[in-house]
């Protein structure tokens, strides 16, 4: 939104089609309130008081699907939220960008002296004021939450990551003795009296199956997962 402000006259535009002041249009047709009563820059304070309050809103709407995705990221660890947080970062980023020029405007009206706004309307736009500086904070804040989410996004896929290494790991290590045994007899030297025995294969098998339950009952007792 665009505002041209003269002593008797406001012209504004909007690059896009917005209802946001419909309820107000409303109430000046209806003779609702004192704003007939007053100049084109209460006028133009209630219009960029209306953009703040709007503004609150979509903070809103963008704490409401901060929160979704931390819960969704406890809940369920397994979850890729990247898209999402990303996108949440872009949404905050446009606020960012549209919000910083109002507050650098409001503060240039107030320190700066206008003949187009009178001192009773500088009060009233001292409040706007303060929303936007509200704003700004809620601005940092977002940001601090989403590097917070993406964060734990990617402690989520660290855990994931360790979770297989473990579960690979402790497969390799039941395995050490076994393939050690194999190997030792699958060289077929000659002079190993072993090959002669007719119960070795047998026995071999349940030294391998001994040595891999032992092997696994000793993880579990160590805590190793």
């Amino acid at each position: 939104m665009s505002f041209v402000l003269w002593h008797n006259y406001l012209q504004s535009f909007s690059e896009n089609k917005t209802d946001i002041f419909d309820p107000f249009i409303a109430r000046i047709g209806q003779a609702i309130g004192k704003i007939r009563q007053r100049k084109c820059d209460y006028l133009f304070y209630r219009l960029v008081d209306i953009i703040v309050d709007h503004y609150f809103v979509m903070f809103g709407h963008l704490e409401q699907g901060l929160e979704e995705i931390e819960d969704e990221l406890i809940s369920n660890p397994v979850v890729d939220m990247v898209h999402e947080i990303q996108a949440k970062k872009k949404e905050l980023f446009y606020l960012k960008k549209n919000i910083f020029p109002v507050s650098d405007a409001i503060r240039s009206l107030l320190k700066d002296e206008n003949k187009f706004v009178k001192k009773n309307t500088l009060k009233f736009l001292s409040d706007t004021n303060d929303h936007l500086i509200q704003l700004v904070q809620l601005i940092e804040g977002f940001r601090e939450t989403i590097t917070g989410l993406m964060e734990i996004q990617m402690a989520n896929v660290s855990n994931r990551m360790n979770s297989v290494m473990k579960t690979l790991t402790m497969i390799a290590t039941i395995f050490i003795p076994l393939t050690f045994l194999a190997g030792i007899y699958g060289m077929n030297f000659e002079n190993m009296p072993e090959l002669k025995i007719a119960w070795a294969y047998p026995l071999l098998l349940f030294v391998m199956l001994v040595s891999g339950i032992g092997m696994y009952i000793f993880m579990k007792r160590r805590k190793w997962f």
